[in-house]
């Protein structure tokens, strides 16, 4: 069974005058583990929750919704890399799946 760690954030920061790319703004929002083999759904993301990140420790299928279920056709990422992406309502999860099962 594989980990995926859910990390979620409400803003990000950007040093002023800075054409950098915005970094995450500490401390977190909350935090959540999901284990899978197959479709797992999170817990509903925080309503403060703006950015999140998931780091699994494989290879994973997943969407994003109000009641997602990952596939083997869903997009896949690899394991060890960070996944990031922004969250634009309320009552969002993310269903993550290991493709093999």
């Amino acid at each position: 069974m594989a980990t995926a760690f859910i990390r979620e954030w409400r803003d990000t920061y950007r040093p002023s005058g800075s054409n950098d790319v915005p970094i995450v703004a500490e401390p977190a929002v909350t935090t959540q583990t999901v284990t899978y083999t197959t479709t797992t759904a999170s817990a509903v993301f925080n309503a403060d929750s703006r950015i999140i990140r998931v780091f699994a420790d494989a290879a994973f299928h997943y969407e994003v919704g109000a009641a997602p279920t990952a596939t083997a056709s869903s997009m896949k990422h690899p394991a060890g890399v960070n996944l990031e992406f922004a969250v634009a309502g309320p009552l969002m999860k993310i269903a993550i799946y290991d493709g093999t099962s």
